[in-house]
């Protein structure tokens, strides 16, 4: 019990033998003797119990009961105990957590290695994007090109207001500049027309919709 282990935040650790486990990030991470793991484990549950339902505190009690059957040396940590043996497994994606003895080659203290999951790796920060970005595609600009694209979907749903409006730098909408493509529609394009006047409202847009469709 009086084995030292130091803890990351990233490791989660359990004893399998009394069903008591801790995730990982679900702590501040440790650093002392494995006997004063279990009392602040302890302390810390009581401090959260009046927030739990009378189900869940029946719950409590059993997890409290387990961890005190070893502070009360009716299990052991040790392999020369007169009870039975506790296996306390630390798991540690992050590479920090480490056990007092582990670097002697004590039978005792048994240290792995493993293969992060990607899981993992997002928690700690160090995943590549899930979504990686797509290679540039040729943006559309021109009066033919945007009327291709019209005229070959299936549907057209624009998005107008603050958050993405001809403000926002659309290609084919944004104020001519030194590197914009000949043939900008800036100068013939109605804004007003396209948001607060609800284009698709208008008996001529509709009617031009209806023939295009049929």
């Amino acid at each position: 019990m009086a084995v030292r282990v130091v803890m990351s935040d990233a490791a989660s650790w359990e004893l399998p033998g009394l069903s008591v486990k801790q995730e990982s990030f679900a702590h501040a991470g440790y650093r002392g003797s494995t006997e004063g793991l279990l009392y602040k484990v302890v302390k810390d549950i009581e401090m959260m119990r009046p927030g739990y339902s009378l189900p869940q505190q029946l719950a409590i009690d059993a997890f409290v009961k387990r961890i005190n059957a070893v502070l009360d040396g009716r299990h052991s940590f040790n392999i020369d105990g007169n009870s039975e043996p506790v296996v306390l497994i630390i798991r540690d994606p992050s590479g920090l957590s480490a056990v007092e003895g582990e670097s002697r080659g004590l039978s005792w203290v048994l240290r792995s290695s493993f293969k992060r999951t990607w899981q993992e790796e997002c928690d700690l920060g160090i995943a590549d994007s899930c979504m990686p970005l797509g290679k540039p595609a040729l943006q559309l600009s021109t009066e033919p090109e945007i009327a291709g694209l019209l005229r070959s979907a299936q549907s057209v749903v624009v998005f107008s207001g603050a958050g993405i409006s001809v403000e926002s730098g659309v290609t084919p909408f944004r104020a001519p500049g030194p590197n914009s493509k000949t043939g900008t529609i800036w100068a013939k394009f109605d804004a007003a027309k396209l948001t607060v006047q609800n284009f698709n409202m208008g008996t001529e847009t509709e009617s031009w919709w209806k023939m295009k469709r049929s």
